[in-house]
């Protein structure tokens, strides 16, 4: 019994090793909205809800502490506009923490009639290199699964129809703008 536990174990060690013990990203969808003067913002992480409340000093550490990377979107709900020495340095920060990371940032701005927070966010996470390969490409709602490839778009159309939201918003991760697309193409 011991020399077929221990083929076992070898076996699944070896089949680990030649698969890079590859799983599908966990991407973060996170929804940023300034207070009037920028002290304080509205944040949450994958959730549709009303926000937690975070100061100007402590949004960079919050984000820092999601560890972000390619596949995770930011969606802010107005750009802000850092007129205070502080809010400068946390603007230059943020531009580049998101550059650094591949993440993609959006901006809705509707969001003086419309809340962020209230309307969910569908995306989809394709290759840095090569955004048009949807057979590569992941499907989420809120950082939930939804599937890879043609089936995931589906699956993700399915929800979006089922739900029956009157708005949703549909992004997707950021890619290289430096792969040769035409001017008036974009994947």
């Amino acid at each position: 019994m011991k020399p077929l536990v221990s083929s076992i174990v070898a076996a699944v060690t070896l089949a680990i090793a030649a698969t890079g013990c590859q799983s599908l990203p966990k991407p973060q969808v996170v929804r940023l909205l300034p207070n009037v003067d920028q002290s304080e913002w509205r944040f949450s992480v994958n959730a549709i809800s009303e926000g937690n409340s975070v100061t100007l000093y402590n949004l960079t550490n919050r984000l820092a502490r999601l560890h972000l990377k390619h596949g995770d979107v930011v969606l802010f709900g107005k750009l802000p506009h850092f007129n205070s020495r502080q809010a400068e340095k946390t603007g230059d920060w943020l531009a580049g923490y998101f550059d650094s990371t591949k993440v993609a940032m959006f901006v809705y701005t509707d969001s003086a009639t419309e809340d962020i927070f209230s309307v969910p966010i569908y995306h989809w996470v394709a290759p840095f290199e090569n955004p048009r390969n949807i057979k590569k490409a992941s499907f989420y709602h809120e950082g939930k699964f939804l599937g890879v490839g043609i089936g995931g778009y589906q699956n993700m159309v399915r929800e979006i129809q089922r739900r029956r939201v009157p708005r949703v918003f549909v992004l997707g991760s950021l890619y290289d703008i430096n792969r040769g697309f035409g001017p008036f193409e974009s994947p």
